[in-house]
């Protein structure tokens, strides 16, 4: 799922490319899988940065950090 986001948001697909980075998301939370989450979360934050959504991609940059530093 994850790398389907990111093929959509390559089209400029924003809408398909966070509805998979979140489900990526969730199932990696799920199955506790730590460097899917964090590698879901940094996708997520670049979508956001593309987006001009500096607040949004913070947060979720900040927290695939955090992520990588345990």
């Amino acid at each position: 799922l994850n790398n389907l986001a990111i093929n959509y948001e390559k089209f400029n697909n924003y809408s398909y490319a966070f509805k998979y980075g979140l489900e990526a998301l969730e199932i990696s939370r799920e199955t506790k899988n730590k460097n899917l989450e964090a590698e879901t979360l940094n996708n997520l934050g670049l979508f956001y940065i593309k987006l001009r959504n500096f607040k949004y991609a913070e947060q979720m940059l900040d927290q695939a950090r955090l992520i990588a530093l345990q």
